[in-house]
This record gives C-alpha cells, structure tokens and sequence, in this order.
C-alpha cells in the first residue's frame, strides 16, 4: 500500500475553527484537513466512509501458519497408513501391511484412534488456557508427535520386530501421536490469532485521495483463508505417503511425516523469540464449569419454563464473567451444527471412495480421487480471496462467518442431493445395476457400471466450496467470537464436534451398502437440509456482533497516517 500522500490541504486556523466548520458539512465534499508530524484529522460527513481493507500481517503470523500446516501434513500421511498397516499381512501381494489383523479389527481401531482424538484437543486447550498457555503447551505436546513416529519408524523397518510388539506397540504409537496432535491442533488456531496485532492507524490514504481503513475481521479471515489453504496443500503429502507404502515400504512411508514434523518443531523453536505469548488465566476453567454447573442444577431444580432456561448469573460471578460464559454457550451451539456437517464431510474418506469404485476411473485408483477435495480447495480459495469475495461485498453482501457458515451448509446439502443422485445414475446402468461388481454373471462379477468416475468432479467441488465458506468461517468465528481467556477450548470444542460426526458415520456404517445407498446419501441431504434451517433460524441474528456500529453522528473525526506494521 502506497504512503500518505505529499500534497496535505492547508492547516485550519485552531481545533475550535475547525469544530464550528463541522455545522456547514452536510452541504460540502471537501474535506479540512490538519497536517502535523505526518498526521491529519480529517473531518468528514459520514457519507464519505472509507474503503475497508486488510491490515499488515506481519511475518510471525505465516510462520505460525506453516507450523499449524507440518503437524496437519504429519498427521494425515501418517493416518492414512494405518489400516493397511493394521488389515494386510507383509505377505499380501497386491495390499502388504505389516500387522494382517484383518478388516474388521483395523477398523476398530481407526474409530478408537477418532474417539481419543476427540478427547485430547480439549485436554490440551484446558492445560493451554488455565496452566501452561498456547506456546508451551504446543512446546511440550510437540515432543509426542514426534517419539510416536520415530517408534512406528523403526517398527515398520524391522517387520519382526512390528509384529512381535503387536497391537500393543501400535497403540503406544498412536495414543503418543493422539497427545501430540491434540495439543497442537487445540492451540495452533488460537495461537496464529495471537499473531496478529491490529494497527493502531484508525485510516491512511493513497496518492488518488481515497481513503482506506485497515478492517480488523476482514485480516483475520484472510489469515485463516491462506492458513486454510496451506493445510490442503500439507494433505497433499498423503499421495506421497501411500506411494511409497505400495512401492518400498512402510519403513520410508512413515518418515516423511518424520521430517515433516521435526521440520515445524525446529521452526517452532526457531521463531519463538518473535511470538507474541499469551498467558493463561488461571481458576478461569473452574469458575466456568462451576458456573455451568450452577445453571444445570438451576434447571433441574425448576420446572421447564421459558425463564429456566436462560443462563443466571451466580452471586459471586462479576457481570464480565456472565457476558463470557453465554457468548461460549452461543458459539457451543452455533458449532454443534457442525456434527452433522462433518459427517457428511466425512463420506469422501469411505463412501465416495467406494462409489467410485462402482465406476470406470480410466485406470486410475479410486481411492485417489478422494484428493480431488483438497486440489479443489487449494485451487478455488485464492479465486474467492481475490475475485469472489470482493465482488459480492462490492455489491454489498454481509460476508460475516455467520452467513459464510450458513451458505456452506446449504452449498454442503447440495452436494449431499448430487451424491444420491449420481448413485441413482449409477443403480440404473449396467452390467450390474443395484450391485456394482457383483453380478450373478461370474464372468462379468468385477466389472464396474457404465458411468464414468469423473461425475464426482462435481461432487467434490460442492464439498470443497461449502468448506471454504463454512470451515474458515468457523475458524475465524471461534477465535473471533471466544473470551479472551477461552479462545483455546472454543477450538477444541469446535473439534470435538468434528469428531463427533466422525463417530456417527459408525451408527450408519451398517446400512452403507449396496442397494441402499440411494437412502443413504438423501437422508444424509435431508439432515443437512434441517440443519442448515435450524442454522438460519437460531443463529442468523448472530451477524449483529460482528458488524461495525453506525456512526451516531453527521461527523466522524479520522486519524490518517502512514500504515506502519505492528
């Protein structure tokens, strides 16, 4: 952004000169000026509202960024070796694994794996926000991830030694990564937040005279965009992971989340000088739950009325304190419309895959159009961050996270109807029909049904659109939107609900075949077509808190200068 510009309009007179100006203003477009020291006050109608643009983000805020993306890459091409690892025998031609537990015990622990996951995001936000704080808390769970995948490392060099260590040292492993992912991916989020110090400079302008004003949301969701962004591009090391799984082994595999992990933490370490630290708030977390706990014994004790279920504030609670436990409460409720969101995220990891394997891929695995999500993702948010967004705010569109989250929900139930209708597609071609790769013709048992496995291209695309508006938007709202002192549990719970929605794909996983996955994916619709009603309803009114307040006045009084960074 360019500086101030040189030319200043003459100094008015005296302050009071230019207070008795302020009378005539309604009937004039230009604007009086006081130069000092680079310094003008502007005095202008209201009319004349600055152009709202992102603030300087300074360096620490990226490289707090490319850590969050390490761990995130380390630990979606280490997990996604797991069940080959656990399901295959070293045997296996065709699928080697090291364990040849079997398809069914693999499983199990992969959900296992997802309900500890689920558990230790907010363990590590509660050490984070009343003991430890962000930066040491993330300083001591780093060290697990890492002994977690130098044990799975050497085990999957030395194949006896793998299988002789058995279930049990794959456990070891994995509650180690579950520790160490947990108590980055509770922090990390609130932790780049921390980063970003708004400007002090309320307003600058450039050379052309028009006037900008440094937005402290729109930075932030920038931020998160490109934080976002970065993750999808780490994701991709899955497609390097499981290569080098089929072709030389888990030994090799494994090492890349290795070296992708060390590589944050020795940034981590590297940078921390230059972190801006928040401590904890030690006693809030108890003072909150005994607050809940006050409230819960409060409705119980009283009939089901309107009144009850209201939030009270206990006797010995400030009025501070009260204001921050109903805003977590709004933002507990606003992300637990996010369990169902998730589960329909989650079909692209199992059922997608599957249904693209009722098609023909033209030789490619189906399991790897699942990566089209994150190449979508990586490919569309700079298009929305540098075209789409600008032109829809220029129309005046209210892109607060509240009506982002409530687009991707309606854009993720649209891809909920495109997945049940591809199915129906699917069931009505042969050779197989309702039974793809399975016909009574044995001749014919594995051929897949004449649709081509390119109609998920938009599939995937509905997916990834509804992340780009829901996810960040969610993000941003649970950094945004959290007290001070909670910012890191908001983003634990936030995942937690994530995890939750993991877990009810198992209560569906018994009637994920074929020939109902028709019902499947338009129950999946309907559910998500009721949440994202229920999102509009309750939760729409939301947006007041995060748009700018109205001037008052015909006046407003504008400190311009040079934008400097923080």
């Amino acid at each position: 952004m360019s500086t101030v510009e040189d030319d200043r309009s003459s100094q008015s007179s005296s302050v009071s000169n230019s207070s008795a100006s302020t009378k005539s203003l309604d009937t004039q477009t230009t604007d009086t000026c006081k130069k000092k020291d680079e310094i003008q006050i502007i005095v202008r109608p209201v009319d004349a509202t600055p152009i709202l643009v992102r603030d300087l983000i300074p360096m620490r805020v990226w490289v707090a960024s490319i850590v969050g993306m390490t761990e995130r890459a380390a630990y979606y091409s280490s997990i996604v070796m797991i069940q080959n690892y656990v399901q295959n025998d070293v045997t296996d031609a065709l699928r080697p694994g090291i364990l040849g537990l079997g398809q069914a015990k693999a499983t199990q622990i992969q959900f296992a794996f997802v309900g500890v996951m689920s558990v230790t995001p907010v363990a590590g936000a509660c050490i984070a926000d009343s003991r430890l704080g962000r930066h040491k808390t993330m300083l001591v769970t780093f060290p697990f991830f890492i002994i977690g995948l130098l044990v799975l490392c050497i085990l999957s060099f030395n194949t006896d030694t793998a299988r002789s260590g058995g279930v049990g040292a794959l456990l070891m492993c994995l509650l180690l990564l579950a520790i160490g992912s947990g108590g980055i991916k509770a922090n990390v989020n609130a932790f780049i937040g921390d980063q970003y110090v708004p400007s002090t400079v309320e307003a600058f302008r450039e050379h052309n005279g028009t006037d900008y004003e440094p937005d402290h949301a729109l930075t932030l969701q920038h931020i998160y965009s490109v934080y976002y962004w970065l993750i999808n591009i780490g994701s991709l090391a899955g497609i390097g992971t499981t290569l080098l799984e089929a072709q030389i082994g888990f030994g090799f595999a494994f090492l890349v989340p290795l070296i992708l992990i060390t590589l944050g933490f020795i940034l981590f370490v590297a940078y921390s000088r230059s972190f801006v630290k928040r401590g904890p708030a030690k006693g809030n977390l108890t003072h909150a739950f005994a607050y809940a706990s006050h409230n819960v014994k409060q409705s119980w004790s009283k009939r089901v009325t309107k009144k009850s279920n209201q939030l009270s504030t206990p006797s010995n609670y400030d009025a501070q304190f009260s204001r921050d436990m109903k805003t977590t409460w709004k933002l507990c409720r606003i992300f637990a419309t996010f369990t169902f969101a998730w589960l329909c995220w989650d079909q692209g990891g199992n059922n997608f895959i599957s249904q693209a394997g009722q098609m023909h891929t033209s030789g490619i695995p189906n399991d790897m159009f699942y990566f089209l999500n994150p190449i979508l993702v990586i490919v569309l948010l700079p298009i929305f961050e540098k075209w789409i967004y600008p032109f829809l705010r220029s129309r005046g569109a209210k892109l607060d996270p509240i009506t982002r989250m409530l687009i991707g929900h309606v854009v993720l139930t649209a891809s909920m109807v495109y997945a049940a209708v591809l199915q129906h597609i699917i069931y009505s071609k042969g050779p197989c029909y309702e039974y793809p790769r399975f016909c009574e013709e044995v001749s014919r048992s594995r051929e897949p049904n004449a649709v081509s496995a390119f109609m998920q291209v938009p599939l995937y695309l509905l997916q990834s659109v509804a992340e780009i508006f829901s996810q960040i938007a969610a993000i941003e709202y649970a950094f945004g939107g959290a007290p001070e002192n909670m910012k890191s549990i908001m983003q634990a719970i936030m995942s937690s609900f994530g995890s939750v929605g993991s877990l009810l794909g198992v209560a569906m996983a018994p009637a994920s075949k074929d020939p109902w996955m028709v019902y499947v994916y338009s129950s999946l619709a309907g559910g998500m077509a009721v949440t994202a009603a229920c999102f509009w309803l309750f939760f729409v009114r939301c947006r007041s808190v995060d748009m700018i307040s109205e001037a008052s006045s015909n006046v407003e009084v504008v400190v311009v200068q040079d934008l400097k960074e923080v």
